[in-house]
């Protein structure tokens, strides 16, 4: 099984593991996952009862250094697999396409893929390395193309709606109250991040109205942002930030999310921990990629709130329209979000589950 995705995509896929264990095709199978080492703690804590061995990749040095290329590609040819399944949507003919033609398998399935990360003749190039494509274009939430494409192959109906995260499985003192608002306010993507005076904004918010701490998360590479983020608070409510970015391990950061009243976040893996720990989330979205990851489908029985700038706020009416409009990326301005329109949704939120 190959999957180098990002954190958020893993968290969207990572429920299927288990299912592809106990499935009458695959149960009699040696099940080996070639994943991205970003996630190897998730994979660690969650999933590892349901794979038999991994293969590690650091996607940086995959994509970026020769000699680490070669040198795992090398490891990929000299394994013999009867089965390779690729469970990127969107293949990279660099990344994911590249172990499949490397792997030595009787069988390769994989997407008909996007063009999200290659041209047309690229992916006609890289379809010659499968001998099985399964189409499932109709499908739009990343969770159910999924679950659409897991169906396809093991001939039965999954019944899972959504992804979560048992957080019983990790060990860890709980760091927060009840109480507490999550926020995780870094992005790789510029355009993916609310400035960092609007989350100030909705921080003196929340503290001056309901008293809950302010909780920041994130990475090490996330620590400028929370330096900015204090320097800008008013000293009155600096006693309510709790500041654990980069002080914490990515399983002591789902826990404490798990336990958060509320979690406000740019478009990330953190916004899809949070839904999947079951702790109501407010993303905030410029509408790249509209659809695929966000908004969570309307029967979803997680309470994930996508705010998009104005001229998407119909997005419920127009869908499919938006679909076709930001399939692969927005040149909308996410700080034309204000802090107002934010505040409203919180204020709907915390006034009925105020504690």
């Amino acid at each position: 099984m190959i999957k180098l995705d990002e954190i958020g995509d893993y968290i969207l896929f990572r429920n299927f593991i288990k299912i592809i264990r106990e499935s009458k095709k695959f149960n009699d199978y040696k099940i080996t996952l070639l994943g991205n080492e970003v996630w190897k703690e998730i994979t660690e804590a969650f999933d590892k009862n349901f794979v038999d061995d991994f293969i590690w990749m650091d996607k940086k040095k995959f994509l970026n250094n020769l000699f680490y290329r070669r040198s795992f590609l090398k490891k990929v040819t000299g394994m013999n697999f009867g089965i390779a399944l690729n469970f990127h949507i969107s293949r990279n003919i660099y990344l994911d396409d590249a172990v499949i033609r490397a792997v030595n398998a009787n069988n390769k399935i994989g997407h008909r893929t996007s063009l999200t990360n290659m041209f047309g003749w690229q992916r006609r190039i890289s379809d010659s390395y499968y001998t099985k494509l399964v189409d499932i274009e109709e499908v739009v939430f990343e969770f159910e193309k999924n679950k659409k494409f897991l169906e396809s192959l093991l001939s039965e109906k999954i019944n899972l709606a959504v992804p979560y995260l048992d957080v019983e499985v990790i060990d860890r003192k709980n760091i927060i109250k009840k109480n507490d608002v999550v926020l995780f306010i870094g992005s790789k993507r510029a355009y993916y991040r609310w400035a960092i005076e609007n989350f100030v904004r909705i921080a003196e918010h929340i503290v001056k109205k309901y008293n809950s701490n302010i909780l920041l998360i994130g990475s090490a590479d996330d620590i400028k942002y929370a330096n900015e983020f204090k320097s800008l608070c008013e000293s009155s409510i600096v006693q309510n930030i709790v500041d654990l970015t980069g002080k914490t391990s990515l399983l002591e950061s789902i826990k404490a999310i798990s336990k958060a009243k509320l979690t406000i976040s740019n478009d990330s893996g953190i916004a899809h921990i949070s839904a999947a720990t079951g702790t109501p989330t407010i993303v905030l979205l410029n509408g790249s990629r509209f659809g695929r990851f966000f908004p969570y489908p309307e029967n979803s029985s997680v309470k994930v709130i996508p705010i998009y700038p104005p001229i998407l706020d119909t997005y419920k009416i127009n869908f499919s329209e938006f679909v076709r409009e930001y399939e692969y990326k927005s040149k909308l301005d996410i700080n034309s979000i204000t802090p107002e329109r934010v505040t409203k949704e919180i204020d709907n939120f915390l006034s009925e589950n105020s504690t």
